[in-house]
């Protein structure tokens, strides 16, 4: 199966969509899961849900902490 790199970026956020694909490929119900458990930030702008770039990196570094 072919992957398609979405590029990370400091500072924004990712839709549901997205923020799934950076996370191995997770599904909207377990990215919302994430916010509902406070793991990942949820911003709505306008109509759209966002999930801020700072809190997927925080939850991926916290991922390799606990995997060391």
């Amino acid at each position: 199966m072919e992957t398609t790199a979405i590029p990370f970026h400091p500072i924004g956020g990712y839709s549901i969509k997205d923020a799934g694909a950076l996370l191995g490929g997770i599904c909207r119900a377990s990215v919302y899961n994430a916010v509902n458990r406070g793991d990942l930030e949820l911003v709505k702008v306008g109509g759209r849900s966002i999930i801020t770039a700072k809190s997927i990196q925080e939850l991926v570094q916290r991922g390799q902490r606990e995997a060391a």
